[in-house]
């Protein structure tokens, strides 16, 4: 443990004999005295319970702009501050932030407590804070203080997640979010274990968000040879449309990285699959490529949000979200 800060006791976790049960997420992870679990920052402390590495190890902070998370029908246009520590809860061999996923204790970051969130929002004159870059659910402890804090000073919070956790600290921390961007890898139980998770917990994840009325956006990287499947595709949109037809979906375009070389996903599969997809849905958004995204009024065809990369170009919704053109709300919301 050199070179880490002070770790905090950890929630969700029980005794078995000599050895205690990682109760966060779907590993279970069952740990003897100094052994971590497979996110690498939750310890068995000898002669102690089970420890979070990660509290307040902050590895990354940027302001961002909302549409970069992705999320594009949630607060269209502004700015959110994004921090990130290190751990995750799969192994996913494309990691796009493997240098965070993938951490191991070195260098320890810097430390950052809750209350700093407010201080450094109060600096940059933001009033919205994600939780994002590496998997936030496996900083459970400090996201959760956080998410509450936040929510007592009328600060937004938002996940950028993976939804791999169990329901127990799952339905204890929902409540404290405003919205969520959920990664759903693949619709196949044998690609999640593959990159050491399940399927369900992604899905009932994303459910409970809903019944709990909180935005959600989904978000699938399309990877050449592992997530690009046509049939379990068709799987996932129908069941995103059984929820809910207007959730969006941001289809990613994948580029190699980490421990995964396949050639880049070419933008024409990308639009293929989006084709497919707004067969059923009807927000579909193709992600890593250049040009224009548009949002249009579901009831007029006009366009009410342009974006350009990250950057929006143009807003034609009311003060409430009104379609400026005819006077419908519209799905987006823009408090």
């Amino acid at each position: 443990m050199s070179g880490l800060l002070s770790p905090r006791p950890a929630l969700w976790w029980r005794r078995e004999g000599r050895a205690v049960r990682c109760l966060l997420c779907p590993h279970l992870c069952l740990l003897e005295e100094e052994e971590r679990g497979f996110c690498g920052v939750r310890l068995h402390k000898t002669g102690g319970g089970l420890v979070s590495l990660n509290d307040e190890v902050l590895l990354a902070m940027a302001v961002d702009a909302v549409e970069k998370k992705p999320l594009y029908h949630w607060r269209p246009g502004t700015r959110i501050l994004s921090l990130g520590t290190g751990g995750c809860n799969l192994a996913c061999p494309f990691c796009q932030n493997h240098a965070l996923s993938q951490w191991s204790g070195l260098p320890p970051g810097e430390p950052f407590a809750v209350k700093s969130i407010a201080d450094e929002l109060r600096r940059r004159n933001l009033d919205a804070v994600a939780f994002t870059y590496n998997e936030p659910l496996i900083w459970y402890e400090f996201v959760l203080e956080a998410c509450r804090e936040m929510r007592a000073q009328q600060v937004a919070t938002v996940l950028v997640t993976n939804g791999q956790i169990l329901p127990g600290p799952r339905d204890l921390l929902i409540p404290h979010v405003n919205a969520a961007n959920v990664d759903v890898k693949a619709f196949s139980e044998e690609v999640y274990g593959r990159l050491g998770g399940e399927l369900r917990s992604t899905l009932r994840f994303v459910e409970a968000l809903r019944e709990n009325n909180i935005h959600v956006e989904v978000t699938h990287l399309v990877v050449p040879g592992l997530t690009d499947d046509e049939a379990a595709f068709r799987k996932l949109v129908h069941w995103l449309a059984s929820l809910d037809d207007s959730i969006p979906l941001h289809l990613s375009r994948y580029f190699p990285r980490h421990l995964w070389r396949e050639p880049p996903t070419s933008p024409e599969r990308l639009r293929n699959l989006g084709a497919i997809a707004a067969e059923s849905l009807r927000r579909v958004y193709l992600g890593n490529l250049p040009g224009e995204s548009r949002t249009i009024c579901l009831h007029c065809g006009h366009d009410i949000v342009v974006r350009r990369e990250y950057d929006v170009v143009a807003m034609e919704l009311d003060a409430s979200g009104k379609c400026l053109h005819c006077g419908t709300p519209s799905d987006i919301r823009l408090r």
